[in-house]
């Protein structure tokens, strides 16, 4: 995943589609990797995660929310 995180802004839509994986370890990495990334594109996606059945994932999703859109604040 630190290989796509370096990548930044173009490994954005490929993780995303990663989203859906039923790997969950795969699934918390991606999320992860998102909110490294800082990509607003990534926050409709990851808000889908906020009713998912499992509560760690839930808590990531809100995570990498959080962190992009504090990410967002400081570029400005």
């Amino acid at each position: 995943m630190e290989a796509l995180i370096k990548l930044g802004e173009k490994a954005v839509d490929p993780l995303i589609t990663e989203l859906s994986s039923e790997d969950i370890r795969i699934k918390t990495e991606v999320i992860d990797a998102l909110g490294e990334i800082g990509n607003a594109t990534a926050i409709e996606p990851l808000k889908a995660l906020l009713s998912d059945e499992r509560e760690d994932i839930r808590k990531r999703a809100a995570d990498a929310i959080g962190k992009i859109k504090l990410l967002s604040k400081v570029k400005m």
